[in-house]
C-alpha cells in the first residue's frame, strides 16, 4: 500500500449534523496511532481496558490499533456496568482505561468503590468531550490520581492532552500539544458572529 492510499473511513456528524466520511490513509493511521501512544505512554506491558466504540476513531485508533501496535494486552467488553468493569480492572490488573467522562462518572456511583483496588491503573484516559474541573477532581480522588483528558478530532486524531500534573487546575482546556502538533491561539472577533 502507498502512504496516501485510502485505508479506512468512518463517519462523523461534526458541526453540521450531517454524516461526513472521514477518510484515512496508511500515513494518517500511523500518525493517529503514534498520538495515541504518546498521549498516555502505552507500552507492551500495558493492560488496556477499552471502553470506546470501535466504529469511531477514539476506539479504533487510540484503543485497538494503539494496543496492537505496541503489543499491549487489550480487554474488550460490551459491558458498561461499572461494577463489572471494576471487577475486570481488579482481576486483570488493568493499567490503562480508555473512556469518556460520562461513562467514567458512572464509576463514582458504585457503592463499594472505596473498597476497590485500583492501584494498578497508571492512566485513566478520557476523551470525546470536555472534562470539567469538578469531575477531574472527583476522578483523581475516588478512582486514580492518574487522570488524563485527550483532545482531538475525527480527522486528525489526538492533538493535545491534559496529564495528571495538569488536572484539575486546567480542566476545561484542550491541554498541551503532542509532538508534531502546531497550536495557534486566535482572539475571537465578536463582531463577526
Amino acid at each position: 500500500r502507498q502512504p496516501e492510499d485510502v485505508s479506512y473511513m468512518f463517519y462523523s456528524t461534526g458541526t453540521t449534523g450531517d454524516p461526513t466520511a472521514i477518510v484515512h490513509t496508511p500515513r494518517s493511521c500511523r500518525n493517529r496511532i503514534l498520538a495515541g501512544i504518546e498521549s498516555t505512554l502505552i507500552r507492551p506491558e500495558t493492560v488496556c481496558l477499552g471502553l470506546l466504540p470501535f466504529f469511531h476513531g477514539g476506539g479504533l485508533d487510540t484503543v485497538l490499533r494503539t494496543s496492537i501496535a505496541v503489543g499491549a494486552s487489550l480487554l474488550v467488553t460490551t459491558s458498561r456496568d461499572p461494577e463489572r468493569l471494576l471487577d475486570a480492572i481488579e482481576t486483570h490488573d488493568v493499567t490503562d482505561v480508555r473512556s469518556v467522562p460520562t461513562l467514567t462518572r458512572r464509576f463514582l456511583d458504585v457503592p463499594d468503590l472505596e473498597e476497590r483496588d485500583l492501584s494498578s491503573v497508571t492512566a485513566w484516559r478520557n476523551g470525546g468531550t470536555v472534562l470539567t474541573e469538578s469531575l477531574a477532581r472527583e476522578f483523581a480522588e475516588k478512582l486514580t490520581p492518574n487522570v488524563y483528558n485527550a483532545y482531538g478530532t475525527s480527522e486528525s486524531g489526538t492533538n493535545a492532552v491534559l496529564r495528571p500534573d495538569d488536572l484539575p487546575e486546567h480542566a476545561g482546556t484542550v491541554g498541551k500539544p503532542l509532538v508534531d502538533t502546531e497550536v495557534r491561539i486566535v482572539e475571537l472577533d465578536a463582531s463577526r458572529q
